[in-house]
């Protein structure tokens, strides 16, 4: 009997909702919504047929930061997506460092053009230059995004995690190449080929960008739900385990034949034996207490894995019905057993394991031992 997830396990929304890695992806479609919307207006707007509006200035500028900064931050979800690795820790500790610089560069960019725009800050210095700091903060919020996730690649491939890594390396080169293949071209102005390509300061996301960010997000959903089931698994096979115990010490040691009901499923298989149903699980307490009435069973140790549960057992009991075609010898045994069950939706569904039997005949007299 091999162990598997149990194909009736789900992950509910609320244990999604838990999951960081549930909120990463949010940010990730919200922001390449948001920013793709703010791209486009302003591509529109910068174009050589028209000028920028108040609506770009009062509105777009903000939803493009705030696209921007939304898939930045969803960057912060990929260690949990690739468990770093001791080679890819450090690679992924430079990373969020040099995303969450990005941020606050970013949103220094963004809130100066925004001021300037509505006159609150002079828009140059002395010299006829704008401020150095403005400058700065434009330059970082160019490279360090794509450099954070070129880190971030170089983490995920140390941890085997190609496909992330692949997409990541996807962000970190496409912008940069695409401009550069775009700058030339006389049709189109450098502002608008920044702004396609996702250079442009401030968080602009880049029209190419949106496939790679729609697949990190995927990423990421999917890593959540996963998430979400492993803890989900390792909560129902502590149940299981509880259920399995209650079997043995119950149902087995006790006679108690009403447990059979709320644990053994209708689909039940014994796997030893070839009975089915919840008979099929009956008919194997009642035939091993019909030889020792007075059964005693002590649970020795049990382990989960997945969807099995091994449940170790000492038993021990008279001989008064007989073993195997033997007649009864009103001897007392003690004897080992090891049982292997599945369970699926919380029902025992498999049963299957072995008794020691060359042990018990022997103190029965009834083998010899080898």
């Amino acid at each position: 009997m091999s162990s598997s997830r149990d194909p009736t396990l789900r992950a509910p929304l609320p244990a999604l909702l838990r999951e960081p890695l549930f909120w990463a992806a949010g940010a990730v479609f919200v922001g390449a919504a948001v920013g793709l919307f703010g791209t486009l207006r302003l591509a529109a707007a910068f174009s050589p047929l028209s000028m920028p509006s108040k609506f770009t200035e009062l509105v777009v500028l903000p939803a493009d930061f705030l696209g921007g900064l939304l898939l930045a931050l969803s960057l912060l979800g990929v260690p949990a997506l690739v468990k770093p690795e001791r080679g890819g820790r450090i690679a992924t500790n430079a990373g969020v460092g040099l995303i969450l610089l990005f941020v606050v560069c970013s949103f220094t960019f963004t809130l100066y053009a925004w001021l300037w725009t509505f006159g609150r800050l002079n828009p140059s210095s002395a010299n006829g230059r704008p401020p150095l700091l403005f400058s700065v903060c434009e330059w970082a919020s160019v490279f360090l995004l794509p450099a954070g996730a070129l880190l971030l690649a170089a983490s995920a491939f140390l941890s085997s995690q190609r496909r992330v890594g692949a997409v990541l390396l996807g962000l970190g080169f496409l912008p940069p190449l695409l401009f550069w293949y775009l700058y030339p071209n006389p049709l189109i102005s450098a502002r608008t080929a920044a702004l396609l390509a996702g250079l442009l300061g401030g968080g602009v996301v880049g029209i190419a960008e949106i496939p790679l960010w729609a697949l990190l997000g995927l990423m990421f959903l999917t890593g959540a739900r996963e998430q979400a089931l492993k803890k989900a698994a390792s909560k129902q096979a502590k149940g299981n385990l509880k259920k399995a115990r209650r079997l043995y010490e119950e149902g087995l040691g006790q006679g108690d034949l009403s447990v059979l009901e709320e644990l053994v499923s209708e689909d039940f298989h014994d796997l030893r034996h070839g009975g089915r149903g919840r008979g099929g699980m009956r008919e194997i307490i009642t035939n091993l207490r019909g030889s020792f009435p007075d059964l005693a069973v002590v649970v020795e140790g049990q382990e989960a894995e997945e969807d099995l549960v091994r449940t170790s057992l000492v038993l021990s009991g008279t001989d008064r019905g007989g073993v195997l075609w033997y007649p009864p010898t009103n001897r007392h045994a003690t004897f080992s057993a090891t049982f292997t069950d599945r369970f699926e939706g919380g029902k025992l569904v498999e049963h299957g394991g072995k008794t020691d039997t060359e042990e018990l005949l022997e103190q029965l007299g009834l083998g010899t031992k080898h």
